[in-house]
């Protein structure tokens, strides 16, 4: 004879929120994220070279993290584009910009994100 399961063990296996593959980044390190966010967007100009943008120690603390920041640094990109696909061709060592996307930030934002969603980085 099999019995069944409690139906409040049903519902909370339910409920569970799904993870992606990925675990998400610890509070402290989310924190740091957005204070360096801060300090790289106030410190850098728009009108820069991509290269010397970069080079911002804040940028490059960021770098620094590893693949803990990817999920951060693809957030990030949804809220805004922004110059984070050199760190992010550094952190995963993928390349998912189509050749004909390049130079086009919006483009090249969408495949990012969507390489992001198919990884579960997000």
């Amino acid at each position: 004879m099999t019995t069944k399961p409690e139906t409040s063990e049903i519902e909370s296996q339910s409920k569970k929120p799904k993870h992606n593959s990925h675990s998400s980044p610890p509070d402290e390190l989310r924190d740091e994220f957005a204070r360096l966010v801060t300090s790289w967007k106030t410190g850098h100009h728009r009108g820069l070279e991509v290269a010397r943008m970069v080079e911002h120690p804040a940028y490059q603390r960021i770098v620094e993290m590893g693949e803990q920041a990817v999920p951060l640094i693809l957030e990030e990109l949804e809220r805004e584009v922004d110059h984070w696909f050199p760190a992010l061709r550094q952190l995963t060592g993928a390349s998912p910009v189509p050749e004909e996307s390049k130079g086009n930030m919006a483009k090249m934002r969408d495949a990012w994100l969507g390489w992001g969603r198919d990884k579960e980085y997000i």
